[in-house]
């Protein structure tokens, strides 16, 4: 049984503190984090006037960056499959850390 989790983040300290506490979820219920992808950040830059009637010339630009993350678990033990999965869905995760969850089975 596999478990894939897609993580993102606005912050890469905090994507990296949810990987790391789920590694530790995984070294105590002796499972391994396999494989761990880091996507490309995605950035939105947009521009703003700072006064709309006066000067068009005085923009202020922002940009938003999105940092992801792929990581695989693979289950060994069938029988600490329940609570290993409960223990992971439990799991504390950062503030602005968003955690999608899938499940497989071969």
């Amino acid at each position: 049984m596999k478990i894939k989790f897609s993580i993102k983040s606005f912050d890469n300290s905090h994507l990296r503190e949810s990987i790391f506490s789920l590694n530790s979820i995984c070294k105590k219920y002796s499972n391994k984090l396999e494989d761990i992808f880091y996507l490309p950040i995605k950035i939105k830059k947009f521009c703003l006037l700072r006064s709309p009637h006066v000067n068009k010339d005085s923009r202020e630009a922002f940009e938003i960056r999105q940092h992801k993350c792929i990581a695989t678990i693979n289950i060994r033990k069938i029988f600490d499959n329940k609570n290993f999965v409960n223990a992971l869905l439990k799991a504390s995760m950062p503030a602005g850390v968003a955690c999608e969850v899938k499940l497989e089975n071969k």
